[in-house]
């Protein structure tokens, strides 16, 4: 009876070994394919998820060239305006050539009368055109200041256009008609849908529930009535986004959609990407591992394992340099904190070891001034400008403090960032002309006012003017080492300093530009 059991014993075990082995095959192809098949979800949430975020930046593009233009036709038609007032209307053709050449080539302008009859156009032939039944005119006629319309068919034309109008009034508020500049489609074509490929649409919502363009242009009746709340809804909860819409109700394609407000207009700016296109590399990647993984399971998941090493390795390394650089930036915040203790120790030194209170009063505030410069940089994470109102006011307010309590601060300074390159010397400026000031303007401790603005113009060209009320400087003061200091600061700054001295008081002006020539 031995054999016999041994022979089954060996068939057992035979058995036991070809189950393991096929056990083996099915866990490792298992395996293999669950490996594959996870890499191919994740590769596809991937490309999903950098498809929507790709259609967001389109659409936030979109949105800063309608901005652009929605400015520009706004600038363009209050200039219109201002000039038709003081022409005859058989020369608002001279008018709207000379006002509008910042427009787009294919705009058309046109001034209506009252009545919403077309006195002028430009860009356009065309005789007498009324549009006193359009929207658009009746709400300027009914007290809007601007408004931009539905997409609308253009009575001339017949193409798509919509249109972004003024109103014309009197001194007194009375209505004398609109300035309109209309965009036909074809201007913005090319710029809205080149990004997103074929399929493509782009389309401006407006937050009254119109749409107020679209391209690619279609005769439908979707123009002339209000989209659903629940449409407009979706695309003003959030100042950018995109999500994957369902079914277009207009030409039935499903898009991913990304949109952002455009600032300062009641639009909204979106693009539609069709997502097959864009997923046609991923859909040819997944035939092909799918097409050879069942015989290189073993070298599929070798190159895969190959991959995600790498990948580790790249965000090791990026995960390295990010705290290198998060620790360079603490460094240098570090090092700016330690000059302002450093600074507000000199000036310690200075007051308690220099007997003379008018070398102290001469010295503190230019200390204060550099401690307050270097107190800004460590106080702020962006190193590469820092805002001019509330630099300047900190700084005119730490020297007062120093030199003269008796003085009052005033200021009106542009809502501006000061490049670091002038942060000092402007800072330094301000100082002297406080110093000189409360040395000059009040010697006796008398009350006064400091007064600074700070204005830029559309050049970038700043104009920094302190001014106090005190007494005017003396003849043999005027100069002095003050006067030559603010010279050369104003000369650092690539800038001019004109100093005025009069019964009203002492008057610094600084003239520089923001940025580099």
């Amino acid at each position: 009876m031995g054999p016999p059991t041994s022979n089954a014993d060996a068939g057992r075990s035979v058995q036991t070994g070809r189950r393991f082995v096929w056990l083996l095959y099915g866990t490792l192809a298992a395996i293999a394919l669950g490996i594959a098949l996870l890499n191919l979800a994740l590769d596809y949430q991937r490309t999903r998820d950098e498809l929507a975020q790709r259609v967001e930046a389109y659409g936030q593009s979109m949105a800063l060239d309608v901005r652009w233009y929605v400015e520009v036709a706004r600038q363009s038609l209050s200039r219109v305006i201002e000039k038709v007032a003081q022409t005859e209307p058989q020369h608002y053709s001279d008018v709207l050539a000379s006002a509008t050449s910042d427009l787009p080539d294919g705009v058309v302008i046109a001034i209506y009368d009252a009545a919403g009859k077309s006195l002028a156009f430009m860009g356009l032939d065309s005789g007498p055109v009324e549009v006193a039944d359009r929207v658009y005119f009746q709400e300027l006629r009914g007290g809007r200041s601007w408004v931009i319309s539905n997409l609308l068919a253009d009575r001339v034309t017949g193409t798509k256009t919509f249109a972004v109008g003024l109103r014309i009034h009197d001194a007194d508020g009375a209505f004398r008609g609109a300035a309109i500049a209309y965009a036909p489609m074809r201007v913005f074509s090319e710029a809205w849908l080149a990004v997103g490929g074929d399929a493509s649409n782009a389309f401006l919502v407006h937050e009254e529930g119109w749409l107020t363009a679209r391209l690619p242009p279609l005769d439908s009746e979707v123009y002339d009535r209000p989209v659903s709340a629940e449409f407009v809804a979706s695309f003003t909860g959030q100042p950018s986004g995109a999500y994957w819409a369902p079914v277009s109700p207009i030409d039935g394609i499903v898009r991913v959609l990304g949109y952002a407000r455009v600032p300062g207009t009641p639009l909204v700016a979106v693009i539609g990407v069709n997502p097959e296109e864009q997923l046609v590399p991923f859909w040819r990647r997944a035939a092909v591992v799918l097409g050879i993984l069942s015989p290189i399971l073993v070298a599929l998941g070798i190159a895969s394992w190959r991959i995600t090493t790498l990948m580790g390795r790249q965000e090791a390394t990026a995960r390295q340099l990010s705290a290198s650089s998060a620790r360079n930036e603490q460094l240098l915040l570090e090092i700016h904190h330690r000059i302002k203790n450093n600074l507000q120790s000199v000036m310690s030194l200075v007051r308690t070891q220099v007997r003379d209170p008018a070398i102290v009063a001469g010295i503190a505030p230019r200390i204060s001034a550099m401690a307050a410069v270097h107190e800004h940089l460590y106080k702020h994470v962006d190193f590469s400008a820092i805002r001019a109102p509330e630099y300047i006011d900190d700084i005119a307010r730490k020297v007062i403090y120093a030199s003269a309590n008796n003085l009052q601060l005033k200021t009106d300074i542009a809502d501006v960032e000061l490049p670091n390159r002038i942060v000092m010397p402007v800072g330094q400026l301000v100082n002297e002309a406080i110093i000189n000031a409360a040395k000059y303007g009040y010697p006796d401790g008398k009350a006064g006012t400091i007064d600074i603005r700070m204005s830029v113009d559309q050049s970038g060209m700043a104009s920094l003017t302190i001014h106090n009320d005190g007494a005017p400087l003396p003849a043999d003061r005027r100069d002095g080492l003050g006067s030559r200091l603010m010279s050369a600061f104003a000369a650092q700054m690539s800038g001019t300093v004109d100093i005025t001295s009069d019964a009203t008081g002492v008057t610094v002006r600084t003239q520089f530009p923001l940025q580099p020539s």
